[in-house]
C-alpha cells in the first residue's frame, strides 16, 4: 500500500532531484511498480544487479513469459517486460580501469556459470574447453555440518594472515552460522552475523522462559533446578546462594529417599515444602522453598481463584515481568537493573512490552500454554551486537550479500532445502489460483536463491561448501552444485582432499590411543565388606565389578531428576499393599466373609495409591491391573488357607554367620508359610522370573539361600524361636495383574538340590571375593547381568569384545 501510493504520488509530482534504486529484481508487484516508474523519472535510474546479455534470446523470452521461475535470471527477465525493455536498451555501468581488468579476469568463469544455470540444457559438450574456466572457484564436500562449519572458519581464519584482505562467509543456515561463530572463538575472534543471534537464547530471554515453563509444569525439578542455577536468579541474596541451593536440593536425600530424584510424590511448591519437611531438609533451605513460593505468589495467584487454569494476557504479562524482577533481586532493589541491563536486556524488554501492549484485554491463556507463547514470541526476534565484530570479517545472509564484497567469499550450507530453501506448498492455493489472483509461483523464492548464488560467485576468490550429512541424515548437493559439476566433470577428476579439509580434518584427530585392558580392581582385605545380602550376593555372581562399585566404592546409581514411574515403583507398591494387608488378616482368628476381605485390601490399596495422586498414569494403567491381583490373590489365600497353608512371617529380616563368623549373610524374605508338608518361601515378583537354566546354573541364588537360611535356623517366629520343619518350597509369585493368571506361580525344582548348591557356591564365592583377593571382574560372563549399571564405569565399550586385549586366566590375574 505504501509502495502503491509513493509511486502514485512521484507519477503525478515527480521529484526534482535524482532517485536511484538499486539490487531490486522486482519480485515484487508493487515494487516492479515503482521502479517503473523511478525508470520514467526525469533523473531517474534502476540499477539492475547482475544482468545476463550472454543467454540466448529464446531463452530470455522463456523467462519473460513466466516459465522456469527457478532460473537465476528469472526475476529481471520479467521486471525488464513490465518496464517494457529489451536487454539491449540497458547500458553497462561506467566501470574503472581496476574494476574493469577485474570483472575481464571472472568473465570467463561467469561464462561458464551462465551456461551451467541456462534453463534448458545442460551439455558439458558445449561448455567452455578452457579448463581453467572455473578458476578461484573451489568446491569441498564435508562430512558433517560440524566439519563444515571448522573448514569455514579455517578459511576465514586463514584470510587474517594478509594484510587489508576480507573474507566472508554467506550462508542461509543459521545454525551453521552459529557453529562458524563458535569455531572462531578458538582463536579469540568475534565475528558479527548480520542475521544477529536469536534473542530467545539471551540471558534475560532465557531467565523469563525458565520462569514461564517452571509455572507450566507445576514447579517440575527440571526446570525449578534450570531456574535457580540460572546466573540472573538471587532470591534476594547474593546470586551465588542460589546456585548452591539449587546444588543442595538436586543431591538431598534421607534413608534413600531423594527430594527432587525419583518420581516426584508432591506437586507444586507446597508439596515441594510439604517433602522437604518430611524429610528434614534444612530450615534455611525450607525458608528458601517459602520465600519462592512467596515470590510466585503473582503468578501462581492468577489461577487459584478460578476453576479453570487460565488467566487473561496482560495481566500474566505483567504478573511474569514482577516475578522475574524478584527473582533477580539481590536484597537491594537491583532486580529491574540486573534483569534489563545491556543490549539483550534492552531488547528483551521491548519486545515483551510490545507483546502486553499488543495483547487484547479479554484474550485468556492456558497455565500449561503461557511458556509456549513466551518462546515463540522471543524465538521469533533477533539480537544484533552494536560494535565488537572483526573488521575484516563478516557472517552474511544471502539477502546481505548482495550489498557485500569480499576478496574471499564462503558459501556454505548449499544443500537442498537450505540454499535453495525448500519449495512449500501453499496449503490454500493452487498454482493455478496463484496465477490468478497475480500472485508469483512457488517457486520464485528459488529463483532469486539461484540469483543471489551466482552473484556471489563473481568474487575473486569462491569456496562452495556444503555437508555430506546433517545430524546424521543425508543431504542432497544443491542443484546448482550439481549443475557446475556435470559442466566441469568434476566427478571424473580424482583429486585430493582440498587443503582447508586437509586442516580441518587434522585438527579432530586425536593421537593413537591403546584400548585399556579390562578393570580388575582388588582392594586391600581390610576394604571387603565383611556384610553381605543375598541379593548382593547374586550381583557378585553375576558382575562383581558392579558389586565392587557399590558395595565398595559406594557408588549408587543417581536417580534421575522427576522419574517417571517405572516397574521398581510398581513392585514397591504391590509389595507394601499386599504386606499391609496380610500383617492385618494374620491378627484375626478368622477371616471375614470374601466381599468384607475384598473392601479391606482396596481400602489399604486406595491409601497406597493416593500417594501417586499426581501421577495420572499410575491410576489409570496399574490399578485396573491391580484390580485382578486383589482379586486373584483372595481367591488364592482362601484356597490356601483350607488347604491348611498360613503365612508365619511377612519382610522378615535376618542374617546368618558364615566362614567361621568371619562374613555375615543378610536376608529378607517377602513372605514365609507353612504348610502340612512343612515350610514354603515366596518371593513377589512384578518383572521377569528367573529362568529355570539361570537358577539351576547357581545365577539366581537369592530364594535358595534364603531356604538354606532357614533350615540353618536363621529366620526365627514372632515368639524369638527358629522356624522349625523342613523347606518345603521355593516360590516365585509374578504379579501380572494381565491374562488369563493374573498371578503366575513358579516353583524351583528339585529345591533341596538348588538350596545345597547355593550354599557351597555362596560359600567359595565369598571365600574368594570378601577373604581373599579375587579381581572384582565386569561381567565375566556377558549376558548374565540384564541391565549392568556400571558397564560405563567399566568402560565396557571400550575394550569388551576386542580381540588383542589380553583377557585375565582363569584364576582371575591377567596376563603379564
Amino acid at each position: 500500500m505504501l509502495l502503491e501510493r509513493l509511486a502514485a504520488d512521484w507519477r503525478e509530482n515527480p521529484p526534482k532531484g535524482p532517485v536511484i534504486a538499486a539490487g531490486s529484481t522486482g519480485s515484487v508487484p508493487a515494487t516492479a511498480d515503482l521502479l517503473a516508474v523511478i525508470a520514467r523519472l526525469p533523473q531517474g535510474a534502476v540499477i539492475l544487479p547482475g544482468l545476463d546479455r550472454t543467454l540466448d534470446d529464446e531463452s530470455w523470452k522463456a523467462l519473460a513469459e513466466g516459465k522456469h521461475p527457478t532460473h537465476p535470471q528469472a526475476m529481471l527477465a520479467r521486471l525488464l517486460a513490465h518496464l517494457g525493455l529489451r536487454r539491449d536498451h540497458v547500458r553497462d555501468w561506467p566501470l574503472t580501469k581496476t574494476d574493469r581488468l577485474r570483472v575481464a579476469a571472472r568473465a570467463l568463469r561467469m561464462t561458464q556459470i551462465a551456461h551451467a544455470m541456462h534453463p534448458t540444457k545442460l551439455d558439458p559438450e558445449e561448455g567452455c574447453p578452457d579448463p581453467d574456466a572455473l578458476a578461484g572457484l573451489q568446491r569441498i564436500d564435508c562430512r558433517e555440518r560440524s566439519e563444515e562449519a571448522l573448514v569455514a572458519a579455517l578459511l576465514m581464519r586463514e584470510t587474517l594472515e594478509e594484510p587489508e584482505r576480507t573474507a566472508a562467509l554467506v550462508t542461509a543456515d543459521r545454525v551453521l552460522a552459529r557453529a562458524v561463530r563458535a569455531q572462531l572463538a578458538r582463536w579469540n575472534i568475534s565475528v558479527d552475523d548480520s542475521a544477529g543471534e536469536p534473542l530467545s537464547l539471551s540471558p534475560p530471554a532465557r531467565f523469563l522462559q525458565l520462569v514461564a515453563s517452571t509455572l507450566a509444569e507445576d514447579f517440575a525439578p527440571v526446570p525449578l533446578l534450570s531456574l535457580l542455577k540460572h546466573p540472573l536468579c538471587a532470591l534476594g541474596e547474593k546470586s551465588g546462594n542460589a546456585r548452591a541451593f539449587a546444588r543442595r536440593l538436586d543431591r538431598f536425600e534421607r534413608k534413600g529417599r531423594f527430594l527432587l530424584r525419583g518420581p516426584r510424590i508432591g506437586a507444586g511448591l507446597a508439596g515441594l515444602l510439604a517433602e522437604a519437611e518430611k524429610l528434614s531438609l534444612p530450615k534455611r533451605d525450607c525458608k528458601r522453598i517459602a520465600r519462592l513460593n512467596q515470590i510466585f505468589a503473582p503468578l501462581t495467584g492468577l489461577f487459584e481463584d478460578r476453576h479453570e487454569e487460565r488467566a487473561g494476557l496482560p495481566e500474566l504479562i505483567s504478573a511474569h515481568l514482577a516475578v522475574a524482577e524478584a527473582l533477580a533481586d539481590t536484597g537491594t532493589g537491583d532486580g529491574a537493573r540486573r534483569l534489563w541491563g545491556g543490549d539483550a536486556g534492552e531488547k528483551t524488554a521491548l519486545v515483551m512490552e510490545r507483546l502486553r501492549e499488543g495483547a487484547l484485554h479479554g484474550i485468556m491463556v492456558e497455565r500449561d500454554e503461557y511458556a509456549g507463547l513466551i518462546t515463540a514470541v522471543l524465538e521469533r526476534e533477533s539480537l544484533r551486537r552494536a560494535w565488537g565484530g572483526h573488521p575484516r570479517l563478516q557472517i552474511l545472509g544471502t539477502i546481505e550479500a548482495r550489498l557485500f564484497h569480499a576478496d574471499r567469499m564462503i558459501l556454505a550450507g548449499l544443500d537442498e532445502g537450505s540454499w535453495p530453501p525448500l519449495n512449500e506448498p501453499d496449503p490454500w492455493l493452487n498454482r493455478r489460483m496463484r496465477a490468478e489472483l497475480g500472485l508469483p509461483p512457488p517457486e520464485r523464492r528459488i529463483g532469486q536463491s539461484a540469483h543471489d548464488f551466482v552473484q556471489a560467485c563473481g568474487a575473486e576468490e569462491v569456496w562452495l561448501l556444503r555437508a555430506e550429512r546433517i545430524d546424521g541424515v543425508p543431504t542432497t548437493p544443491s542443484r546448482w552444485l550439481q549443475r557446475l559439476s556435470v559442466l566441469s566433470r568434476e566427478a571424473d577428476k580424482p583429486h585430493d582432499a582440498p587443503a582447508p579439509l586437509a586442516w580441518a580434518r587434522r585438527l579432530g584427530e586425536a593421537p593413537e590411543v591403546r584400548s585399556c585392558p579390562p578393570p580388575a580392581p582388588r582392594p586391600a582385605a581390610a576394604l571387603r565388606p565383611k556384610r553381605i545380602s543375598v541379593t548382593a550376593v547374586e550381583t557378585l555372581m553375576r558382575d562383581p565389578y558392579s558389586y565392587y562399585a557399590r558395595h565398595i566404592l559406594g557408588l549408587d546409581e543417581l536417580p534421575a531428576l522427576d522419574a517417571e514411574t517405572g516397574p521398581a515403583e510398581r513392585g514397591i507398591l504391590l509389595h507394601d499393599i499386599l504386606h499391609r494387608y496380610l500383617a492385618e488378616r494374620m491378627t484375626r482368628d478368622m477371616p471375614l466373609a470374601r466381599a468384607k476381605e475384598r473392601d479391606r485390601l482396596l481400602e489399604i490399596a486406595h491409601a497406597a495409591f493416593a500417594d501417586f495422586s499426581n501421577r495420572p498414569a499410575v491410576r489409570a494403567f496399574w490399578w485396573p491391573r491391580f484390580l485382578r491381583i486383589a482379586e486373584a490373590f483372595l481367591d488364592l489365600q482362601k484356597q490356601r488357607e483350607a488347604d491348611g497353608v498360613r503365612p508365619v512371617l511377612l519382610e522378615s529380616k535376618t542374617e546368618m554367620a558364615l566362614l567361621d563368623d568371619r562374613v555375615t549373610l543378610v536376608a529378607k524374605a517377602d513372605r514365609i508359610d507353612r504348610s502340612p508338608d512343612g515350610v514354603e518361601l515366596i518371593d513377589y515378583k512384578t518383572g521377569n522370573l528367573p529362568e529355570a537354566n539361570r537358577i539351576a546354573a547357581g545365577y539366581a541364588p537369592q530364594l535358595p539361600l534364603e531356604g538354606w537360611m532357614l533350615e540353618r535356623g536363621a529366620f526365627r517366629a514372632s515368639n524369638g524361636k527358629p522356624l522349625s520343619g523342613p523347606v518345603a518350597q521355593l516360590s516365585f509369585w509374578k504379579l501380572k495383574g494381565s491374562g488369563d493368571t493374573p498371578i503366575e506361580r513358579k516353583r524351583i525344582q528339585d529345591h533341596e538340590a538348588r538350596i545345597a548348591e547355593a550354599a557351597v557356591g555362596a560359600q567359595r564365592f565369598l571365600e574368594r571375593y570378601l577373604q581373599g583377593d579375587a579381581p572384582f571382574l565386569s561381567e565375566p560372563r556377558a549376558g548374565l547381568e540384564a541391565y549392568p549399571a556400571y558397564a560405563h564405569l567399566a568402560r565396557r565399550d571400550e575394550w569388551a569384545g576386542l580381540p588383542e586385549l589380553d583377557s585375565p586366566d582363569d584364576d582371575g590375574k591377567g596376563k603379564s
